[in-house]
């Protein structure tokens, strides 16, 4: 999915779909999870402003792991996506995005294939 698409989908599903508050830090626009297929899936965010982003997921209640993502930057619109791998077979997977310095967070969860 590209990034026009998924501005697209947000905004026809109502950015129903992983989406909160942040606490502090730069304010997020949205987050968003898809692409799910055996041992992997795509999460996508999108800010309002540049910054630094990172991914912390976890199956269940097993360890988590951290991925970090390529800077938010205005060449593409504050969005970027990030491929978890070696996620467990139908798996609840949790995961927290934190964005810059001040570790605003965003949740969500899916269900890996």
């Amino acid at each position: 999915m590209q990034r026009r698409e998924f501005l697209s989908s947000l905004a026809s599903a109502g950015l129903a779909a992983g989406i909160a508050r942040a606490e502090g830090g730069p304010s997020p626009i949205a987050i968003q999870s898809g692409d799910v297929v055996p041992g992997r899936a795509t999460v996508w965010v999108r800010n309002s402003e540049a910054a630094e982003w990172s991914v912390t997921w976890r199956a269940g209640k097993g360890s988590a792991k951290t991925v970090k993502g390529a800077p938010l930057v205005p060449d593409h619109d504050f969005t970027g996506r990030l491929a978890l791998t070696g996620l467990p077979p139908s798996s609840e997977i949790t995961y927290e995005v934190t964005l810059g310095k001040q570790s605003a967070k965003l949740t969500g969860k899916f269900k890996s294939a």
